[in-house]
């Protein structure tokens, strides 16, 4: 079976031609996660392997284990299998239809073709999305002036729920984002095999996207860059190789990285209580009190540690508590998908609370960056123990003025521990050689 994808994802007629001749299997016969032979042909856009398929018999209607039919991972050839009654408007787990996929990936042909045979561009996915809010500029106003001339309404349709596809034994099947992780080894993850379903917030940076990749559950964070130049393409991948195989418990690393101009997306397992400063300044049910602070505090050390241990060293990470990331046991995690990649052209900083007085007046050496982590760990651990966000009342602007000219320092409570209070007072050291590492205070931060 793998030999026949391989030379189906190729393009290689001849293979398999000889393949058909002398395989005993059968043409709709599926990979571990569901994809046929006409799943993998669609989506890289093989159109001459996906009509000598369906002349063999392929069936168009197929689902992988996302209910994918060929036909929403199609990049451009998706007028072949409307033309053998593909069903236009077929749903997959998160109620995306093939529309809502060609006009997140701006395939213009397969969006009009879509709507000549009946696509419905005002049908809602799960989240209430449609696949005109997918589309972007232009495309959005020719989508919905292409629906208003076929007499489509253009209010949005409820989605109607359908059941998630089985294993043999009744489970819903997932890949684990570890053993994804260790299987994909190219960094780059095509636009078709990314099922994107919901916006959990947008800023300044970017969009989060919720998602899956392969049944994993992923965010996506999305960087509009412009133009993707083939530097980009030949450096990317050789930023993210370490941040993929970083494997710690107190890390998250990358999954894989996605490019589909003008956007990039990075890749990451979706974290179900969010960041840490969700669960710390927002409305959930995580109670932190002294035991889970200091549990988290320990986790980030230790993370941060093995993160500071990388050689060669790793591109900049602000940490911060959004961008530290709780997983559903309630272990923290340092975010890889966070740090300063070489294609963020934007350098204005939104968040300067946790950022040291020298990191806010220029730039920093290796050495130089890990001392003023260590300042930023402390304003955590100020955070963590007075649940309470630093500098509150003040603007970005003058916090940012404030500690980087005053070496300003949220004020230390009565009330605190003195065992805390001494340890965030040595690693906020206002000269930054006599701040500790981080492997100096994690036992420290166990015997508390």
């Amino acid at each position: 079976m793998d030999d026949f994808i391989t030379a189906v994802r190729e393009g290689n007629t001849q293979r398999i031609h000889d393949f058909l001749e002398k395989w005993d299997g059968s043409i709709n016969d599926s990979e571990e996660h569901g994809f046929t032979a006409l799943h993998w042909a669609a989506k890289d856009g093989r159109e001459t392997v996906v009509d000598l398929l369906i002349a063999r018999g392929a069936n168009v209607h197929s689902t992988n284990m996302g209910e994918d039919t060929p036909l929403h991972l199609a990049a451009g050839c998706g007028h072949l299998l409307i033309r053998n009654r593909a069903s236009v408007n077929a749903v997959n787990e998160h109620g995306n239809t093939p529309l809502h996929y060609a006009t997140f990936w701006a395939y213009r042909n397969v969006v009009r073709e879509l709507l000549n045979q009946g696509a419905v561009a005002a049908q809602a996915n799960k989240y209430g999305k449609t696949p005109i809010d997918f589309a972007y500029g232009e495309l959005k106003q020719e989508l919905k002036s292409h629906a208003k001339s076929l007499k489509q309404p253009l209010s949005p349709k409820p989605y109607v729920a359908t059941t998630l596809n089985k294993t043999a034994t009744g489970t819903t099947s997932r890949t684990t984002a570890s053993t994804l992780t260790n299987k994909i080894h190219k960094p780059w993850v095509a636009g078709s095999e990314i099922l994107l379903s919901e916006v959990l917030f947008d800023s300044p940076l970017g969009e989060l996207w919720t998602g899956s990749w392969s049944q994993v559950e992923i965010v996506a964070r999305r960087y509009i860059v412009g133009d993707i130049s083939n530097k980009m393409i030949r450096e990317i991948p050789e930023e993210i190789a370490k941040l993929k195989s970083s494997f710690h418990p107190n890390v998250q690393p990358i999954l894989g990285i996605c490019q589909q101009a003008p956007s990039i997306f990075v890749l990451s397992e979706y974290m179900p209580h969010g960041s840490l400063f969700n669960v710390l300044h927002q409305s959930t049910d995580i109670e932190v009190d002294t035991a889970q602070a200091l549990k988290f505090a320990t986790d980030i050390a230790r993370g941060m540690a093995y993160v500071h241990g990388i050689k060669p060293n790793l591109p900049r990470l602000n940490l911060s508590p959004r961008h530290i990331l709780i997983s559903s046991d309630l272990t923290a995690k340092i975010s890889l998908s966070d740090i300063k990649f070489s294609f963020l052209v934007n350098e204005k900083i939104y968040y300067p609370h946790w950022i040291s007085p020298e990191a806010l007046q220029g730039e920093l050496d290796d050495d130089a960056t890990k001392l003023a982590d260590m300042w930023s760990f402390a304003i955590i651990l100020w955070e963590l123990a007075t649940q309470k966000v630093p500098y509150a009342g003040l603007s970005p602007m003058e916090i940012g003025l404030k500690i980087a000219l005053e070496h300003m320092q949220p004020r230390i409570p009565s009330s605190m521990s003195t065992h805390i209070s001494k340890l965030i007072k040595i690693c906020w050291n206002v000269d930054p050689v006599k701040r500790p590492r981080f492997d100096m205070i994690i036992p420290i931060l166990e015997k508390m």
